[in-house]
Formats: C-alpha cells, structure tokens, sequence
C-alpha cells in the first residue's frame, strides 16, 4: 500500500511539473528563421547607387535578384529563389522599389526568402577571401564588374540581423551578398612616394592593390 501511494504521489508531481512547464497564456514567443541574400551599398563602389543608375531603380527587390540570379554564379541559389517566389504578392520584397534604398548611409538591405527586408549591416569586402566564402564575379550591364560572395555551407552563414513581426521573431541568415568590384589601379612608385591618378578609392603598400577612397585629383602615399 505505501509503494503505491509513493508512485501515485511520484506521478502526481511529475505531472504538476509538466503543467508549470507549460507556457503562460499571452506570454508564448515563437522563432523562424530565413535565409537572405544581401546587396551591399558600401562606400567603395555603392553597388546600389550603380544599379539604380543602370536602371534597375523602379523594379522590386525580387524582379532585381531575378535579372541578376543568372549572373551570380550560383550564389543566389534556386532554392532560394523558388521560397522567395513563392511569397506573398504585398510582400516587401515584392513591393519595394529599389530606388528607396539609395542612402548617404550605405547601407546593405537584407531580402529574406519570407519576403521581408531587414538593414543588414554586412560589407561584402569584409569576408572577401575568407575561409568559409566563396567569391565569383559577374558583369552587369550598365554597371561593370561586380562581386558575388557566398558562404560554403550553413555553418558559414551570417547573421544579419532580427525582426519581430506578429509576435513571432525571425532571425535572418546571410547565405551571400553582392557587392561593386574593388578598383585597381597601375601607377610609378620610388622608395619614398607612390603616385596614383584616379576617380575612385586608402593606398596600402607598393606593389599590392590599392584601395584608394578619393573621388578625384592625385593620390600619394
């Protein structure tokens, strides 16, 4: 009889510890989350000032990755595209020209395969040759060389950011991004001076690529 009321008792308690588990009515939070595929606008280059230019301003997000998807090399991946396809027809991406995204800040937009856009603050540059990334580059009409850069596999992606949305929270994933092409330039250097002309972009050493961030005149350095 006492082991009986002692599993009775043991039950009793474990099922009063499942129900304070349980959550608070009004207090549940739910979490999803999606993939995004970024267009940097960072200061070297501005890729979206330059496809705005080459007259991509009045089309949506979406219609945007759709031309540039077969340019990318496969860093704006089917999968990818087919969700973000098959999101809602008022969704931002669908909506938002990307003309409103030209901004004196620079910065990148997220476009989420669920359709949303966040301000993701990821430079291409930034993982430009890192392990893990894969970088290919396209030409776009109107615009020239660009860099599409890609993470190798899932534990590769980037966070870029969170959104909160009818009480569910989304966390958005980097899978790649695209961004301008670095300019190179030639010039003469001695031991003391190197001496560039150019239009666009901080020299570094002699004999590497110079990232000059000038709009005009004579670099020296």
């Amino acid at each position: 009889m006492k082991k009986q009321i002692f599993v009775i008792l043991a039950l009793f308690i474990f099922l009063i510890g499942k129900v304070n588990a349980l959550p608070v009515p009004g207090n549940e939070t739910t979490t999803n989350t999606a993939t995004t595929f970024v267009l940097s606008n960072e200061e070297e280059g501005k890729l979206i000032d330059e496809l705005i230019a080459a007259g991509y301003g009045k089309m949506s997000l979406y219609a945007t990755l759709v031309g540039l998807q077969g340019t990318s090399g496969g860093a704006i991946p089917a999968d990818y595209m087919a969700a973000l396809a098959a999101a809602p027809a008022d969704c931002e991406a669908k909506t938002a020209e990307l003309s409103i995204f030209s901004s004196i800040y620079n910065n990148p937009i997220g476009i989420g395969a669920d359709g949303d856009l966040i301000v993701a603050l990821i430079h291409g540059r930034d993982y430009y040759g890192d392990a893990g990334f894969s970088t290919t580059t396209g030409n776009i009409a109107g615009v020239g060389t660009v860099l599409f850069t890609s993470a190798d596999s899932e534990s590769d992606y980037v966070d870029a950011g969170t959104l909160v949305s009818g009480g569910v929270t989304y966390f958005y994933k980097a899978i790649g991004w695209m961004s301008a092409d670095a300019i190179t330039v030639a010039g003469t250097a001695t031991d003391d001076t190197a001496i560039l002309q150019i239009d666009n972009k901080t020299p570094s050493a002699r004999d590497k690529t110079w990232d000059i961030n000038v709009t005009t005149g004579t670099v020296k350095a």
